[in-house]
């Protein structure tokens, strides 16, 4: 065959797994929750720690996706780029070490999204690759501000818990509507707002960086900021964040997932998704957060 294969290095010291989708269920209107199982989830979580994994899709017509291939080197390589799966990064709903079984929150409908095109059309003997778990979370602080959009709220679930116990602060979390409200267990003195879209479209509204904005920042004690969302409210609130609530850039996480009017594909080839340069965790690989 003419012409030359591309090769890419995967990620070293990751484990790619292939799971098999158990079973699905509508949580609410929006969001699909797909349970993973499979004989290679043995061992995930015992080696690495984080809130995430990423998830490599199946390209269309694929029930399976094509994954690296260790060589005779030992170095795991993809396979040529027209049969390499998509890649994102989805936050961990639910892990039993016990039973294997994975649990990851899907939002449907979203524009250009590969992970949700396929999350509507999977069945149980589907199969998705991944490898993590990995990423960072909130760390401790005396006062939180937090804020995300519908693919943000399995992260909001996650990290919620782990926030200090007496911590006080506000979590924003902007969905269609009431419908996509889902159990929140942050700290006693942390409020949770649902802010509603009532039929603008996503990323078509500033009700997430007004109501953030609207928080007065507390002058005394340490705090940490959190903010995962479309890309032009991300970068207006990091701005935000860092200029005039005067947060150093380890006190806050912001990642901007999407672009409006774009694919992800190509906002993640462009702007390597916004993820703030300093927290870069692997620099050859694009990041795509839900």
């Amino acid at each position: 065959m003419a012409g030359t294969r591309v090769e890419r290095a995967a990620l070293p010291g990751y484990v790619f797994r292939t799971v098999e989708v158990l079973e699905t269920e509508m949580i609410t209107p929006r969001v699909r929750r797909i349970t993973f199982g499979g004989p290679e989830l043995a061992g995930f979580g015992e080696d690495r720690s984080g809130p995430n994994v990423k998830i490599y899709v199946p390209l269309p017509g694929q029930k399976r996706p094509v994954m690296p291939v260790v060589g005779a080197d030992g170095i795991a390589r993809w396979p040529a780029d027209d049969q390499r799966p998509t890649m994102r990064t989805y936050t961990v709903r639910d892990y039993d070490p016990v039973t294997r079984r994975l649990q990851l929150d899907f939002v449907l409908h979203q524009a250009g999204g590969a992970a949700s095109n396929w999350a509507e059309r999977a069945v149980p003997g589907d199969f998705l690759g991944l490898t993590g778990p990995g990423g960072r979370t909130v760390l401790p602080a005396d006062w939180y501000l937090i804020a995300g959009d519908d693919a943000a709220v399995p992260a909001i679930v996650n990290l919620a818990p782990k926030m200090s116990r007496d911590a006080t602060g506000v979590i924003f979390v902007e969905v269609a509507d009431e419908k996509e409200k889902q159990e929140v267990e942050a700290p006693p003195g942390v409020e949770v707002r649902w802010l509603y879209r009532d039929g603008a479209p996503a990323g078509g509204t500033t009700i997430l960086q007004d109501a953030v904005r609207s928080v007065p920042i507390p002058a005394s004690g340490e705090g940490f900021a959190w903010v995962s969302a479309e890309s032009a409210t991300v970068r207006a609130l990091r701005k935000y964040l860092r200029k005039e609530a005067g947060l150093s850039p380890e006190r806050t996480l912001t990642i901007g997932y999407w672009k409006l009017g774009s694919t992800e594909t190509d906002y993640s080839a462009k702007y390597d998704n916004d993820r703030d340069p300093a927290r870069h965790e692997h620099h050859h690989e694009h990041h795509h957060h839900h």
